[in-house]
């Protein structure tokens, strides 16, 4: 079994190239040097369908895989310890993901060793480590990687959709050009906000990206039209001078 390794941009590409040749993810994978599970999920980030004569072919872009890993590391928010050491973020995930080693054990590894291990950052409670975890603050490290699952606590909420329309034209009664309608174009997005049934005014704003199915997720605080506006600003810096060579547009439906 091979070990964890970080999948760059130069990967990447090596990866279009040879998926979009038709090779198979196990000779990808051996190629690169990489586990099957990382190509699994490059293949997931990076998928879109493009049209080849008059039937769409399955694609992999390295562009639309960093881009999504780039928006994922951007939209983590301030505020982290950890983001102020990647080598600790980085030999946790290392520890976990190749030595099986559960947050606990990590921890007090770093703890016996102090001259060893010297870190910019102290983490002192292994639930930090399982609250990074949960909030996908690790590149690859996820819940399934724990040696021991633990149980994560779930709150049970109802959860309905907002039906209550922004300005705007409707998506069906839009003039829309044939590059858009037959999502024959990247960069267009449709867009709707889900609630909370619960008692809770936070809501997300989904986008979606009408020709590869491609979802973006943005919390707001409240569900108002300032805060649509505060999430799309949130989403330009994050995408800085990218943002609208990605984001041709994006229509609500108002229905």
């Amino acid at each position: 079994m091979k070990k964890y390794k970080m999948i760059t941009y130069a990967d990447r590409i090596k990866i279009e190239v040879l998926y979009n040749k038709g090779y198979k993810p196990k000779e990808i994978a051996e190629d690169i040097d990489a586990s099957l599970s990382n190509i699994y999920k490059e293949l997931k980030a990076g998928i879109y369908y493009k049209r080849k004569g008059d039937r769409e072919v399955k694609s992999y872009s390295a562009y639309i895989a960093e881009e999504k890993h780039n928006f994922n590391k951007s939209n983590r928010g301030p505020g982290l310890k950890i983001a102020n050491d990647i080598n600790l973020a980085n030999f946790i995930e290392k520890q976990i993901c190749d030595e099986k080693l559960s947050p606990e054990a990590v921890l007090l590894k770093i703890k016996r060793n102090p001259q060893k291990y010297k870190f910019n950052v102290t983490i002192k409670s292994n639930n930090t480590i399982y609250s990074y975890i949960d909030k996908k603050i690790f590149l690859n490290l996820e819940r399934k990687h724990l040696p021991v699952a633990r149980k994560k606590k779930t709150k049970r909420k109802s959860i309905v959709i907002h039906r209550k329309p922004p300005e705007g034209y409707s998506i069906e009664k839009r003039d829309e050009c044939v590059d858009i309608k037959e999502r024959i174009e990247f960069g267009h997005f449709e867009g709707d906000t889900v609630v909370s049934g619960g008692g809770d005014k936070s809501a997300i704003l989904v986008l979606t990206e009408r020709k590869t199915r491609f979802p973006i997720f943005l919390k707001l605080k409240r569900n108002t039209t300032e805060e649509v506006a505060r999430a799309f600003d949130r989403l330009e810096r994050s995408f800085g001078g990218s943002f609208y060579k990605i984001f041709k547009s994006i229509t609500f439906d108002n229905d």
